[in-house]
C-alpha cells in the first residue's frame, strides 16, 4: 500500500485487510462510503477529472452535493435554490467564473479543483481527506488551494493529506508519516519535519 491509497482507505473505498478505522471512538472499519460521508468524512479524490467532478456537467449539478439548502423537506430538488445555494459557494470559495451554469470542463485545473473542495467544504466535515490536493494546478491556485484547506483545519476539521510534495507537507502539516510497503517507517514532528527530512526518509532503504 502507498501514500496514495490512504485517503481511499479512511473513506472507505478501499477495505481495510487489518486493524481498525475509528472517529471519536466509533469504529468505522465496516461502514461504507455513504455511512462515512453521512458520519463527516469527506475526500478530495487525486484524479479529479476521473473521479471528483463531472466536466461535461454544469457546475450547480456537480455541486448538488451541498446541504440541503437546495432541497424540499421531501427531498425533491429545486434548480434554482440549486444554482443560487452552488454560486454562493464558488464565490466563498473562489471559484472563478463563479458560474454555476457553466461546465466544469471549462474551467481551468485550479478551478476545478476548487469546485471539488466547494462540494466537500461546505458540508463542514469532521475528516478532510486529500489525495495530492494541488496535484496538476498552477502556483496561485496552489496557494488558494492550500489556503482552503488550511481553514478547514482552523475551523476544526482533521485534516489528512497524502502528497509525494515535501515542500508542501512540511510547510502545512503538524506531523508527518512516511510508509513504506503499507508500514510506518517514519514518524517527524516539530523541527525534525523539513523538506530534507521528508525526503531522506522517504528515499531512505
Amino acid at each position: 500500500m502507498g501514500h496514495e491509497e490512504i485517503p481511499a482507505l479512511l473513506a472507505g473505498a478501499v477495505p481495510a485487510r487489518a486493524g481498525r478505522v475509528l472517529l471519536d471512538g466509533a469504529d468505522l472499519t465496516d461502514a461504507g462510503i455513504a455511512e462515512r460521508i453521512a458520519l463527516g468524512v469527506s475526500m478530495v479524490p487525486g484524479n479529479r477529472q476521473r473521479d471528483g467532478v463531472w466536466l461535461d456537467v454544469e457546475a450547480f449539478e456537480n455541486l448538488a452535493i451541498l446541504p440541503d439548502t437546495a432541497r424540499s423537506l421531501l427531498g425533491v430538488r429545486h434548480r434554482e435554490r440549486e444554482i443560487g445555494a452552488a454560486t454562493d459557494a464558488m464565490t466563498r470559495f473562489g471559484v472563478r467564473p463563479p458560474d454555476p451554469l457553466a461546465r466544469v470542463g471549462q474551467f481551468s485545473g485550479g478551478n476545478q479543483q476548487k469546485v471539488v473542495l466547494a462540494k466537500w467544504l461546505d458540508r463542514e466535515p469532521r475528516v478532510l481527506l486529500l489525495d495530492e490536493p494541488t496535484q496538476g494546478i498552477d502556483a496561485g491556485a496552489k496557494y488558494d488551494v492550500l489556503q482552503l484547506v488550511c481553514a478547514a483545519a482552523t475551523k476544526g476539521a482533521a485534516v489528512v493529506i497524502a502528497s509525494g510534495d515535501y515542500e508542501q507537507l512540511a510547510n502545512i502539516c503538524h506531523r508527518v508519516l512516511i510508509l513504506r510497503f503499507g508500514r510506518i517507517t517514519a514518524t517527524l514532528t516539530g523541527p525534525d519535519l523539513t523538506e530534507a527530512t521528508i525526503a531522506a526518509r522517504a528515499q531512505a532503504d
